[in-house]
């Protein structure tokens, strides 16, 4: 990782420089969580998670009254250890309107 894609998250920071402009419409914010969804740190996505959050409805407070979800247990979730159940995910990504979507790993021979 160079220093442009060091990420601050508990001490990581953005992925690129100007991130408002690859997250500005619902398919170039779908393809940004999709690629740091494909890292092996947990954390990368979740980093990228709230930059969309943050974006397109304001930050976890708006999130915690879309969602019904508790303010404290968002910003556990989106702290540098958070690991979200797949319930409160899924609330969280309806109120982004995104959702989950699993593909089949192609297995080279």
């Amino acid at each position: 990782m160079n220093k442009e894609e060091d990420l601050q998250f508990g001490g990581l920071t953005n992925f690129f420089e100007g991130t408002k402009d690859l997250i500005s419409t619902p398919e170039r914010a779908a393809m940004y969580l999709n690629v740091a969804a494909e890292d092996e740190d947990s954390r990368v996505f979740l980093f990228a998670l709230k930059e969309v959050i943050d974006l397109q409805i304001g930050g976890l407070g708006n999130l915690s009254k879309l969602t019904l979800l508790d303010r404290k247990n968002l910003y556990r979730i989106f702290s540098e250890n958070g690991n979200p159940g797949l319930n409160s995910l899924h609330k969280i990504l309806k109120a982004i309107n995104m959702r989950l979507k699993l593909e089949p790993i192609s297995i080279d021979s």
